[in-house]
């Protein structure tokens, strides 16, 4: 039954009390009735909808975390894109800006020393024990991908 917002009778002040009854269980996030404490936060949707006979919703699967560092190249970007990202890597490796880096100045600046040695001889295509910029953003290729 509709009763005017300024109605003072019996029937509209009942209808304001169920009103606000009703205001005070909804869980504000989640938008249905909660037997929690009002914040919406303490819901178990889970167990109120195996009580209604309902079928629980699996989970969303949780996005995949990424490595925290420096940022991966995407693997739809031009091959143009990588050999800059290399480029810009090796710049920031190169603190002296001269263009080649030692072993020891490579492993002095990577997590992982005996992982980097490993990295540096790969890249040391020459094996003169100097990586130079150009060695750096092949990868250790003869030649340019």
């Amino acid at each position: 039954k509709l009763v005017a917002a300024t109605a003072d009778t019996d029937d509209s002040k009942a209808a304001r009390a169920r009103l606000t009854a009703a205001l005070a269980q909804l869980n504000p996030a989640g938008g249905i009735l909660d037997d929690g404490d009002g914040t919406g936060r303490h819901a178990d949707k889970t167990k109120k909808a195996m009580k209604k006979g309902d079928v629980p919703a699996t989970p969303a699967p949780k996005p995949e975390s990424k490595p925290v560092g420096q940022p991966q190249p995407s693997p739809l970007a031009s091959p143009d894109a990588a050999l800059a990202e290399r480029g810009a890597k090796f710049d920031r490796l190169d603190v002296d800006k001269r263009g080649k880096l030692t072993l020891e100045e490579y492993k002095s600046r990577q997590s992982n020393p005996e992982a980097a040695a490993k990295r540096f001889g790969k890249f040391d295509v020459n094996k003169d024990g100097i990586v130079t910029r150009e060695e750096f953003i092949n990868n250790g290729a003869q030649k340019p991908k």
